[in-house]
């Protein structure tokens, strides 16, 4: 009863801290806080040890929030700076001719990336089975798209704009994967929320929760089309009626999320502690060679039979322990904390796209890590294409500058 008094207590907390933050920290802790303790309400046989765990990484992660806010307010009244909306001219704002002609290039390879792909394997949300023969090579080529659009959204005349933005989440959405539709949705309305190039009623705000939302739930029945009953099977493990199938996923993704994390500490004096190796087994695989995954590596640890065709998200909290234990858990969930405030308070007074855009990405895929723990290299590859970017840039100013 003391655990989930004190977790009440900690919801309440975390209400007050967020009145005080900006919509950035009110999303990624509001986030956190709904998957660990839902996630814990819905699975089956949890420990109040992991109750108390939720618990202190969420005292921590507001923690890190509460002294960020401070810092930044006291940076804010000697700069006399404060978060606001810019604004784009209808447009779109303007790069120098490299910076352009590099845009067009990657998303050149991009697009005709997605055309080869369709002529050798056809459209993969129509073939989730046979997805995994398509090479990585793909995905990371046709994700220049959604790793490009915040440069898309300030570039595009807002004619256009949404029009190329409807185009990017369609090609997201037959590549049969979420996470880019769920990134690409997320971006357009942080950015819009900044920049404020389309005003946005109360109704279509609604109407976007409710599409992400589509989004997490009914997207991933796609997964099952040739065995719908498997989902049927797993709701019953977690003790859930079939008629739950539809909202299935998203029940799953909480639920699996608990369950993981406790077999986690259950393994943990087994596998000892990793300090990073964990982590390093999911960026170690984009490179030449065949490598295991931190995700199917974790199926083997935690003894699922098909552990060689499966993997298994870890979640951020999971990661932690994993790599450090309950302290190491407790320490990053407050740098953590500190972290996105202090970087989305940078984000939010600062107009350039160019210093924007790389902690943006960052934000994005650190959120959808609460589920999936942060194993993808995909946020290497980002940043080195970022870093493309900003040297074209940075090259671009100075050579068109001088002519």
């Amino acid at each position: 009863m003391l655990e989930q008094t004190i977790c009440l207590l900690l919801i309440l907390g975390a209400c007050f801290v967020l009145k005080f933050s900006n919509p950035l920290v009110r999303i990624y802790v509001a986030a956190f806080i709904a998957y660990f303790y839902i996630g814990w309400v819905f699975a089956r046989n949890m420990t109040l040890f992991q109750l108390t765990m939720y618990n202190l990484c969420v005292l921590l992660l507001l923690s890190g929030v509460v002294l960020a806010n401070l810092i930044c307010k006291v940076i804010d009244s000697e700069r006399r700076l404060a978060a606001t909306k810019f604004h784009i001219q209808e447009s779109g704002g303007k790069f120098n001719p490299l910076t352009n002609l590099v845009l067009v290039l990657l998303l050149s390879i991009a697009f005709a990336s997605y055309l080869l792909l369709i002529a050798m394997h056809g459209l993969p949300v129509l073939n989730i089975s046979e997805r995994t023969e398509v090479s990585g090579v793909f995905t990371y080529l046709i994700g220049l798209v959604w790793i490009l659009y915040p440069f898309i959204f300030y570039r595009v005349p807002k004619r256009y704009l949404l029009i190329v933005t409807f185009f990017v989440l369609l090609m997201m959405l037959t590549m049969g994967y979420r996470t880019p539709l769920v990134l690409t949705l997320l971006m357009f309305f942080i950015l819009n929320w900044k920049f404020n190039r389309f005003k946005l009623s109360n109704s279509a705000k609604l109407f976007a929760v409710l599409l992400m939302a589509s989004i997490v739930t009914i997207y991933p029945l796609l997964r099952f089309q040739e065995d719908p009953e498997a989902i049927v099977r797993l709701l019953g493990n977690l003790d859930l009626p079939p008629e739950w199938f539809i909202l299935a996923p998203s029940v799953l993704v909480f639920a699996e999320g608990a369950s993981v994390v406790k077999g986690i500490t259950m393994i943990s004096p087994d596998v000892g502690l990793q300090y990073g190796q964990f982590t390093w087994a999911g960026f170690s695989t984009m490179l030449p060679g065949e490598q295991t995954h931190s995700r199917t590596l974790l199926s083997f640890w935690l003894g699922r039979t098909n552990w060689q065709e499966s993997t298994t998200t870890s979640s951020i909290i999971g990661q932690y322990y994993l790599e450090f234990g309950a302290l190491g858990a407790y320490i990053l969930s407050f740098i953590s904390g500190f972290l996105i405030a202090l970087g989305s308070h940078r984000f939010l007074t600062r107009s350039s796209i160019f210093s924007g855009a790389p902690f943006l990405i960052v934000f994005s895929l650190f959120l959808i890590s609460i589920h999936t723990g942060m194993l993808d290299p995909i946020v290497i590859y980002t940043l080195v294409i970022y870093a493309v970017v900003l040297l074209a840039n940075h090259l671009g100013q100075v050579i068109f500058k001088q002519a």
